[in-house]
């Protein structure tokens, strides 16, 4: 998944994977903000782990409330 950091986090691209695992579509991503998805946790740990993840260009998040699009 890839989205961009702004002032509010928008995904802009992801492999059918990504699209299985948020539960939506092409279509619908970049209506899809960061905070539907991660809690307060897991956007913290996002932002203390981004200078490492454009280093090493991937992440391991740990386990938190994820939230699809459905719900």
């Amino acid at each position: 998944m890839c989205y961009s950091l702004k002032a509010s986090p928008l995904f802009t691209f992801t492999n059918q994977a990504g699209l299985d695992l948020l539960e939506t579509t092409l279509a619908v991503l970049q209506y899809i903000s960061l905070e539907k998805i991660l809690d307060d946790t897991g956007q913290k740990v996002l932002g203390t782990k981004f200078p490492k993840i454009m280093q090493q260009g991937f992440a391991y998040l740990p386990v938190g409330i994820c939230m699809s699009s459905m719900g």
